[in-house]
């Protein structure tokens, strides 16, 4: 005999109430209402049941006093979130310790104290989202000043002590970049660029680090190997990705970047072949009328007419009311009057 028990599962009526009080002083802090949220997340904070709700009713106190402009009892706020018994992936300490910094730099005006706690941030909790948060804010502090080296110090002392935590890859990348931006390390900044690429397989980092080698290498003329870098980002995806992103920046300007450099090196068909599969790859694109009147020009360059009136005629079927169509036009009646 089989039994179905029905279990008594949800949320009590008591917590609901709970839950909209707490919504109903959210939108009184969202609205402007600093001391009167405050006022509501302290009483609310004695009937919390839940540690998670007490964790988020302590740190919406703290961050209404620091917006009151209270920094003495944020700070203290703050502190007693993020010194309580901890862990690498306690989201509110994190945040909790990087509002403090937030308050030592906006609030005291002490912004030497606030990348001492933004440092601390990144070493107490490397696992956690506002780790990031943290080192974008001592980087915006070192660079303000132009302390690159000394940035690079730090980022090294950093990496040595969290090379195995989620926050390492933006280390590796943010290295890369430093070298490649402020201290023209073109090369050097390429090797972190492949570092990051064959350490960090899994970072969303990585396209961006492909096409800043890329870059790189664009910059000092190298040719063969810009286009290398970029052949390999591309025909190492799954076209399918490809495909579900085609407003993507990063595919769409490499394939477009492979047909100019064929230009360059004056190879025209393969130029035209790459700017065909530039088309094929991303048939939604709102660059292909352009490519399309590209391709064009390219064979008024080789001379062949036959081929530039096919390609106004799929221009003309396609995109009517592109601006190139009545250009192309004009470019095919030169070329048949020379």
């Amino acid at each position: 005999m089989i039994l179905w028990v029905s279990a008594g599962c949800g949320t009590t009526h008591a917590s609901w109430s709970f839950q909209r009080e707490v919504l109903a002083a959210d939108a009184m802090a969202d609205d402007g209402d600093y001391a009167g949220a405050l006022s509501e997340f302290t009483r609310l904070s004695k009937y919390a049941e839940k540690q998670v709700d007490l964790q988020h009713l302590q740190f919406r106190s703290a961050y209404m006093l620091e917006q009151m402009g209270r920094a003495e009892e944020a700070l203290a706020a703050y502190e007693r979130i993020y010194t309580r018994p901890t862990h690498p992936y306690d989201e509110n300490a994190s945040r909790a310790m990087y509002r403090a910094g937030r308050v030592y730099r906006d609030l005291l005006g002490q912004p030497e104290t606030a990348l001492e706690i933004w440092v601390a941030t990144v070493r107490a909790f490397p696992d956690g989202n506002f780790a990031g948060d943290a080192l974008n804010q001592i980087v915006r502090v070192y660079e303000k000043d132009e302390r690159y080296e000394e940035l690079m110090e730090l980022y090294a002392d950093l990496y040595s002590e969290v090379r195995d935590r989620e926050i390492a890859h933006i280390l590796a990348y943010k290295t890369a970049t430093t070298l490649d931006d402020h201290l023209d390390r073109c090369f050097e900044a390429i090797e972190m660029y492949r570092f990051l690429q064959d350490y960090f397989t899994r970072s969303g980092l990585i396209d961006d680090a492909v096409w800043r080698t890329a870059l790189c290498y664009r910059r000092h003329d190298m040719l063969e190997e810009e286009y290398a870098v970029l052949a390999d980002f591309v025909d190492g995806r799954d076209t399918s990705v490809i495909l579900a992103d085609y407003d993507y920046g990063q595919y769409n300007l490499a394939m477009r970047r492979m047909a100019v450099i064929h230009e360059e090196w004056g190879d025209l068909p393969a130029a035209i072949k790459a700017y065909r599969r530039f088309q094929r790859t991303y048939p939604l694109s709102l660059d292909n009328d352009d490519v399309q009147y590209r391709i064009i020009q390219l064979y008024d360059e080789l001379g062949d007419t036959a081929s530039m009136r096919r390609y106004a005629a799929e221009l003309q079927k396609l995109w009517p009311e592109s601006r190139y169509v009545s250009r192309a036009e004009a470019l095919i009646r030169e070329a048949e009057s020379r």
